[in-house]
């Protein structure tokens, strides 16, 4: 059988970036897929050759420039990447269009919001009642998310609530049109995504990609692989 190939646009290699980039390997190699990285200097190379893979997952990374959904930048709002923040929509927009699976994972979800004509909050850290962002248990759950229990997710993971870990201080603000908001914090934060009407766009703010030892969180990266074989 093909080995199924995932589109990862490129985050960067610094030591700390390729030690993230090892762990969605390691999630995709799991689930007997591998990971293509894309290179994003030439953009519409790379829409190229992002579509020769049987699927597209964006990763996590810095903040989105907020000149994407018509908002100026704030102090709290970290800097930007602009080669991927040019990139990234193009690609999307050219899986979406074939109908391949598409997985956004923290940045992601919120690069999936954003391209659908969604808004970002810049800093939640005032507005927040629990901790968004928790390095030191980046592997664990660190609070509870409320699934719509009528969504693909939920059945992918196949329960309403779910444990998840938190690396964010931004958020989704205004879900975009065409997409559906399936969790919550319980602090009311936007915590996962499904695009309507598509056979498998989900996006999701906690890394699932960190919590290997979650059978529930390994089965997301899983259902994302088994739809890229259908």
């Amino acid at each position: 059988m093909k080995p199924v190939v995932i589109a990862i646009p490129e985050t960067g290699n610094s030591p700390y970036q390729k030690y993230l980039k090892r762990k969605y390997v390691r999630s995709l190699q799991r689930a007997d897929a591998a990971a293509r990285w894309i290179d994003l200097t030439d953009p519409e190379s790379a829409v190229k050759e992002a579509l020769d893979s049987d699927g597209l997952l964006l990763a996590g990374g810095a903040d989105i420039d907020p000149a994407l959904y018509g908002r100026q930048r704030t102090q709290k709002c970290g800097k930007p990447d602009p080669v991927r923040d040019l990139a990234e929509p193009m690609i999307l927009k050219a899986f979406f269009n074939t109908g391949k699976p598409i997985l956004g994972i923290c940045r992601g979800m919120q690069m999936v919001n954003v391209c659908f004509g969604g808004t970002l909050t810049q800093d939640i850290r005032k507005m927040q009642q629990e901790k968004h962002f928790d390095i030191l248990r980046k592997n664990y759950g660190s609070h509870l998310v409320k699934l719509d229990s009528h969504s693909q997710l939920a059945a992918v993971l196949d329960r309403d609530v779910a444990s998840v870990n938190s690396l964010h201080h931004q958020a989704v603000d205004r879900v975009g049109a065409g997409l559906r908001a399936v969790a919550r914090s319980e602090d009311g934060f936007v915590e996962a995504l499904e695009i309507a009407d598509y056979g498998f766009g989900i996006a999701v703010q906690w890394h699932p990609e960190h919590m290997p030892q979650d059978k529930t969180q390994q089965n997301l990266i899983a259902a994302f692989v088994q739809n890229c074989i259908i």
